[in-house]
């Protein structure tokens, strides 16, 4: 796991020399404690994990700190900024709601030698104190919170997403605890990390023009109890709203906090909306109408009546059990729209996909008739561009090709989802909306007479084909009506399915090996021909051959120089989910086939997993004379 984001901070011009941790939140910033650099009036940064001379020592600015003045003080927070942009992967930031368990934090005690160490800790508790988490040494004998960690990033080790800060230690050593400052609070005292963060509730595009269209406003126009109060009459009949410390932090509170019973798109278009008459600067109003009008969160006012719903695919085949499962998840609370509900008149494609692009997930019904309909695999794959979670009903045969990595509810007996399952699906709800469902009593919903008994919560895992034949005419098939995404997508099952690993789905670097060059040159052809060579693993080998000279063959350093040669790195950023990593326009040279598998992105270490299946394959395409020789002729 590559981790160069971490870093060592120096302060000189404060009595005695402070010596503190970084996290690299994008290629020219970081974030610290703000006691970290107070007082100070010579910080430099140096990069220990990145091994390079270049990156040590650097100068840097603060361009941003928190309120905080004096130990105890709310805001402990401060953003550095570098000269010049660094070529280093920025740390990945989560949320981590409820996060607990043991943790990680690097940090740079005076007694730890240029490297720093790395304390191993625990949240013991996941409701904080006042704006910070408490933490301690997760074991008695080794290291403990102490001077020199703070402002290090908290992180979860097998994902690497970082969680927090470490910001202060208890007094005495043999206490060995100490407080962290969690993501949730650092969103309020620094408001551009939630450019960085996956937030459910709008997409990141939409999200990033809408904050800084507010943001432009500044927070002369409604502060404080001015915006609280503009939230509550807004929505009457809600009780006071917190504080609320800036006009974005009023749409964060609507999409996140709010409990009101109106669907999550009416909630934004109306704080919006309210905004828009409140808010002063230069181009404000304006900016938020024309956002209003381009949203892609808010749906029509049908929609609104009945809510965000679950997309339910099946084929005609299934329509009995689709109308139980429809009428025993209504019973539940949740909402659900059937593919079948497409109206006499309606063009059913862009309906589908207009309400895929809407749905809170997509539950497919698997049969063998759905293996064979297109309408079926084109709304999963649909849902997978989505960035949906793909939730498999089995009633017959085996478990749907594609989703190979993703358990299938066992309906084969004829039963309906338990308690299990619904937990999964209210979950899902409310993440997507901010509201909690109410838990009515299970009912005994009328099922099927049975045929072999199972146990409905068993998930089922399918077998790896026996052949590749009709995956690559689906391949083509896909491409021939220039479904990009869904073909990349169905690319990686391919591969992943040759190479035995479509259970897992990722490979790792011997997994690549398996890949027979035939196959692979199949594949290509096909990325090739539909898109004038511009695609396909031959355009990527033009772009990208080799790692530069002294970087580690198939290592992290091998990857990113790949993701950035063939576009999959924009600005060194952190990569987003599927959905938002796909270009609306044309694709850069060689950006597909990305390798991608959007069935693991709903969990955390999808990124590593990626980087291994691709640095698989790559490595194998390398080996590979003609592919290779396709390359340089490009």
């Amino acid at each position: 796991m590559l981790t160069t984001w971490r870093a060592r901070i120096t302060g000189r011009g404060a009595r005695p020399p402070v010596t503190g941790a970084g996290v690299l939140v994008d290629a020219r910033h970081l974030l610290t404690c703000a006691h970290v650099v107070h007082g100070c009036s010579d910080l430099t940064v140096s990069f220990v994990q990145a091994g390079r001379g270049d990156l040590q020592d650097i100068p840097v600015n603060v361009s941003h700190i928190g309120p905080w003045r004096r130990p105890g003080d709310p805001g402990d927070i401060a953003v550095l900024e570098l000269p010049d942009k660094v070529d280093l992967s920025p740390a990945r930031f989560s949320l981590g709601r409820g996060v607990t368990g043991e943790l990680n934090a690097h940090g740079f005690p005076k007694d730890a030698g240029l490297f720093g160490s790395v304390l191993r800790l625990r949240v013991t508790s996941s409701h904080g104190i006042g704006e910070w988490l408490h933490i301690e040494a997760a074991t008695g004998h080794a290291e403990f919170p102490r001077e020199g960690f703070s402002g290090s990033g908290v992180y979860e080790e097998n994902s690497g997403e970082v969680l927090g800060l470490v910001s202060d230690a208890s007094p005495g050593e043999s206490s060995r605890t100490g407080r962290m400052i969690p993501v949730g609070t650092i969103r309020r005292h620094w408001e551009d990390i939630d450019d960085l963060l996956d937030l459910p509730w709008l997409p990141r595009d939409a999200r990033i023009r809408l904050r800084a269209i507010v943001g432009a406003a500044g927070n002369g126009t409604v502060t404080g109890a001015g915006l609280a109060e503009l939230v509550a009459g807004v929505f009457p009949g809600t009780p006071r709203p917190r504080d609320l410390h800036s006009p974005w932090d009023a749409v964060r509170f609507v999409a996140e906090e709010l409990r009101v019973e109106l669907p999550l798109d009416d909630r934004l278009t109306r704080i919006v909306t309210a905004l828009s008459t409140r808010l002063t600067g230069p181009g404000v109003r304006a900016g938020l109408e024309e956002w209003l009008r381009a949203a892609p969160s808010v749906p029509p006012v049908s929609e609104r009546r009945t809510g965000p719903a679950f997309f339910l695919s099946s084929c005609e085949e299934d329509a009995a059990y689709a109308g139980r499962l429809s009428e025993h998840l209504r019973l539940q609370g949740l909402s659900v729209w059937h593919d079948a509900q497409v109206r006499w008149g309606d063009d059913a494609i862009e309906e589908a996909r207009r309400r895929l692009g809407r749905a809170l997930g997509v539950i497919v019904l698997v049969s063998p008739e759905a293996q064979r309909s297109d309408r079926v695999i084109g709304e999963v794959l649909e849902g997978q561009r989505r960035d949906r979670r793909i939730l498999p009903v089995l009633l017959r045969g085996d478990p749907l090709y594609f989703l190979g990595a993703t358990r299938h509810f066992d309906a084969r007996d004829g039963g309906m989802p338990g308690e299990d399952c619904l937990r999964v699906l209210r979950e899902i709800h409310a993440t997507a909306t901010g509201t909690t469902l109410p838990r009515p009593p299970l009912t005994e919903t009328p099922r099927a007479p049975r045929r072999t008994p199972r146990t409905p919560e068993t998930p089922v895992r399918r077998a790896p084909a026996t052949g590749t034949a009709a995956p690559i005419r689906k391949l083509a098939s896909l491409m021939g009506d220039g479904a990009l995404e869904h073909a990349d997508i169905w690319t990686t099952t391919l591969l992943l399915d040759t190479a035995g690993r479509l259970g897992t789905g990722w490979m790792r670097r011997l997994d690549g090996e398996l890949l027979p060059y035939g196959l692979l040159e199949e594949v290509d052809a096909i990325w090739a021909h539909r898109l004038g060579g511009t695609q396909g693993f031959g355009a990527q080998l033009a772009r990208y051959g080799g790692p530069p000279p002294g970087t580690p063959v198939g290592h992290a350093g091998d990857f990113f120089a790949l993701a950035d040669a063939l576009g999959w790195r924009r600005d060194r950023q952190a990569t987003p989910r599927y959905g938002e990593f796909v270009p609306s326009g044309p694709p850069p040279p060689g950006f597909f086939p990305t390798l991608r598998n959007p069935q693991l992105e709903h969990h955390r270490g999808w990124h590593d997993q990626w980087r291994q299946t691709a640095m698989a394959v790559h490595l194998r395409l390398r080996k590979n004379p003609r592919l290779r020789r396709k390359g340089e002729r490009r």
